[in-house]
This record gives structure tokens, sequence and C-alpha cells, in this order.
């Protein structure tokens, strides 16, 4: 199955507003503060917080995301697309990260990484990363459920998307009142350069010819 296969929700193509960034968006839970609309993008509404955004229409368990980063993060930043139930004090769910060198959720300490990560009650442990070359402008980055897989999503400015975690975890039933949503930071700091754009997803069908995927290298993940 190709990535995506959803359309852009968002591509903040507008007069500057929010937060939220349009009627279409609501905070995310025990999050603050939220995204607004600046030049055709979306950035942090206070540039010393943690933001996040859910695109209020539900779409359920077997669900896609995905968003453009256009201008990076500090070295000790963060973005998450997520499918998450959005509630207050239980927010759980799934989320692919990007993560610079220095943040506080990195494996490494040393290397740009992409996470899958699930959230329990508002906080996020790792599933699975995998170190990438430096995070660069424009670079993408999307999540994928369908049952209880995962697949996380990259694409490099100029470049394909590519499929390059998978996991399986049946933690959590999102089939009702499951969202999408982007989250974006430091936890702490200051950080202006972030901006995203092109926010998409929304509900897929699964299909049976994607059920195995070959990692370079490695034996058939099924």
């Amino acid at each position: 199955m190709p990535f995506p296969t959803t359309p852009i929700l968002d591509d903040f193509n507008r007069a500057d507003e929010g937060p939220p960034p349009s009627a279409s968006w609501e905070l995310v839970a025990d999050t603050a503060f939220g995204l607004i609309v600046l030049s055709n993008q979306i950035k942090r509404e206070i540039d010393t917080t943690t933001a996040a955004q859910a695109w209020i229409a539900p779409f359920g368990n077997d669900a896609e995301v995905y968003v453009d980063i256009p201008a990076r993060s500090e070295p000790e930043g963060f973005t998450y697309a997520n499918i998450i139930h959005n509630e207050a004090g239980n927010l759980d769910g799934y989320l692919l990260a990007i993560v610079g060198a220095d943040s506080s959720i990195s494996v490494s300490g040393t290397d740009d990484e992409v996470q899958l990560r699930r959230w329990d009650n508002s906080s996020s442990s790792l599933i699975s990363s995998l170190s990438i070359p430096a995070w660069s402008d424009g670079d993408a980055i999307g999540l994928r459920r369908v049952g209880d897989r995962l697949d996380g999503w990259y694409k490099p400015v100029g470049g394909n998307w590519t499929r390059i975690l998978v996991a399986i975890d049946a933690t959590y039933d999102l089939s009702v009142d499951g969202q999408i949503a982007v989250m974006v930071g430091p936890f702490s700091g200051t950080d202006t350069l972030w901006r995203g754009d092109n926010f998409g997803g929304g509900s897929i069908q699964p299909e049976a010819a994607d059920l195995m995927w070959f990692p370079p290298g490695g034996d058939i993940v099924e």
C-alpha cells in the first residue's frame, strides 16, 4: 500500500489566524498551548512551550497522519504525528516522532532519530527507534495504523516516502473517536524556527497485499 492514501486536510494557505489554526482543530488533551497560522504555515502559539492541535473529526483505528516540516526545530526539538484518544488526563494512542540529537527523548544522544512511541495516560514511551541523517528543512513524517500494526514513514526533502519502522501493538482500540494530531516542542527552552505544513490523513482500508515488509538486510516482518 502506498503512503499516503489520504488527502491533505489543511495546507494553511490563508490569512494568519489562531490558535487554533481554524475551526476544524482543537487542543490536544493536557496541552495548554496550540498552533497558529503564520505566512501560510503553522507554528507554535508561544515559542517557549510544547504546543499541539488535533483535527476535530474522528477517523477511527485504521488511519494515517502526516505533516511536512518546512523549517526544523533546534537540536533539542521534536515533532509528533499522532493517532490518539484525545481525552483530558487520559491521552492514549500512538505517535511517530522525529527528534533532534539533543532532545530529552533521544535514544542515541548523538543522532537525529525517528521513533515510534505510545501514549499512556498522557505520557509517551518508546516502542522502536531508528537513527537518520541530519533532519533537514522540508522533511516529512507520517504514521499509519491498521489493526494492531504501526508503520512509521519518513520523507527527506526532495525524496520519496519510505516505510522505516514497523511494530505490532494491541494496547489501544482507537475505532471509536480516534483522532489525528500534530505536536511540536521542545519541552523547555526557546525555539522560534519550527514550521509545519500540509497536514493530512484520515481513515484507510487495510490491504492483504501489504501484510509483509522486507526491511533492508533483514528478515520478513509479518
